[in-house]
């Protein structure tokens, strides 16, 4: 009896001890991120968990008691910091994402049609709406070029990049195209009274059909003066469309390629590929944690457990980088239906902004309302946790993912820029 009390006031006293050593030296969100949970008290269930056969395993769990269930022995959780890669694009981030990109394809409609409503005039003007969303549109750009390129650098800091925002600018190259097309030949309309015109009327002659001097022979100019006849501006719009096109394109292929190969790196050579970093004091200083056994401590200063794919979510980076390179396939095929038939330059924008509009936002779309029903199914956070306490020395090390049923919109850290990069359908 004495003893048993003895052995139950020792493990009150290492839990208190582990417990307030982890809330002194690290923030709640290095340990628990947005779930809540509480340290748990020493298990005396020493085995692990027979129905696991996987060194590191993972756990959905929605309550305290699901935490510690798989805790065994010595519970000790290790404070980390999340990547980039570990903010997972849930429905919030996909909804923004739909939301401000339809605004642009809307705002290039209107811009679209405005212009065909001016065809046959003395003068082309592009409308005030596309000089107002032009800046804003560019700043997308700006946006995605500074995470992807930063997620090359710091391989941390790799994030899940939208791979359709290559459509925006490549739109915009069509509807330029369409613009210094009309402005370059607006003077150049003649009128016709025969019925083989086009179906373009001008306000002040119904009965007259017009035609665009491109398609009177008299007045065919050649494309170098084609050219030369198309204002500076939409010279410098079209071919900073042309590149932004290629550039997004490119960084969407290497981005979607690199979120790939974590399924192929080998853990030793993984370090840089992990979804949830160790705070480096965690491992390099395990007493920070709190009074350990002396094995428990060997084991993690040892460097073992970093060299392993411990600190990884396979299942969901596995799953929304199948969502990506879909997202990007779907993307690429609307190039076959742009360039099939030989259209006017008129019929061939339009298509391109209908199509471009309709695979980015079914492209978003649809992914929210898949992750979103995952979400309804699975709640609670995910318990990453070692599973062979004889090989770590009497402890289970572990390690909390965060919440996600508002897609992360719960945690500061760095709210503001995940914010601001959905809101600009960056990222």
């Amino acid at each position: 009896m004495r003893l048993l009390l003895a052995t139950s006031t020792l493990l009150a006293v290492i839990t208190a001890t582990t417990s307030a050593a982890q809330y002194k030296n690290y923030t709640e969100f290095d340990l628990f991120k947005n779930t809540g949970f509480i340290p748990c008290p020493v298990n005396t269930k020493t085995t692990n968990d027979a129905s696991i056969t996987d060194f590191a395993a993972s756990r959905w769990v929605t309550t305290q008691e699901q935490v510690c269930r798989y805790m065994a022995g010595t519970p000790v959780i290790i404070p980390t910091t999340p990547s980039q890669t570990a903010f997972f694009p849930w429905y919030p981030t996909y909804l923004l994402q739909a939301v401000s990109l339809s605004l642009s394809y809307l705002g290039l409609w209107l811009t679209l049609r405005s212009m065909i409503k001016q065809q046959g005039t003395s003068s082309v003007r592009i409308p005030r709406l596309f000089w107002i969303q032009l800046p804003f549109d560019g700043v997308r750009i700006i946006a995605f070029l500074f995470k992807a390129i930063h997620g090359f650098a710091d391989e941390k800091r790799l994030a899940w990049i939208n791979v359709l925002l290559w459509l925006l600018p490549f739109t915009y190259v069509f509807i330029t195209l369409l613009a210094a097309q009309e402005q370059s030949t607006s003077r150049q309309y003649i009128y016709t009274p025969t019925p083989q015109g086009l179906e373009f009327q001008t306000a002040d002659h119904p009965e007259h059909k017009i035609q665009p001097a491109t398609e009177v022979q008299a007045l065919s100019p050649t494309q170098m003066k084609a050219w030369n006849g198309i204002p500076t501006r939409s010279k410098v719009i079209l071919i900073s469309s042309i590149l932004a096109t290629i550039l997004l394109l490119t960084f969407s292929l290497a981005t979607t390629i690199e979120h790939w190969q974590f399924r192929w790196a080998s853990p030793s050579t993984a370090l840089d590929k992990q979804t949830y970093i160790p705070i480096p004091d965690a491992v390099s200083n395990p007493s920070t944690l709190g009074q350990l056994p002396d094995t428990c401590l060997a084991y993690l200063t040892s460097d073992t457990l970093q060299h392993t794919e411990f600190f990884h979510q396979d299942s969901e980076r596995k799953a929304f980088a199948v969502i990506t390179t879909l997202q990007l396939v779907f993307s690429l095929l609307s190039l076959s239906a742009i360039f099939r038939g030989n259209k006017m330059t008129l019929s061939r924008s339009s298509q391109v902004l209908i199509t471009n509009a309709a695979i980015t936002c079914l492209g978003l779309l649809i992914p929210a309302f898949a992750v979103g029903m995952l979400i309804v199914k699975e709640k609670g956070a995910v318990l990453r946790f070692t599973n062979d306490p004889g090989v770590t020395g009497g402890c289970t090390f572990a390690f909390l993912g965060m919440k996600r049923e508002v897609g992360y919109w719960d945690v500061p850290y760095e709210f503001g820029f995940r914010v601001a990069m959905s809101f600009f359908g960056a990222a």
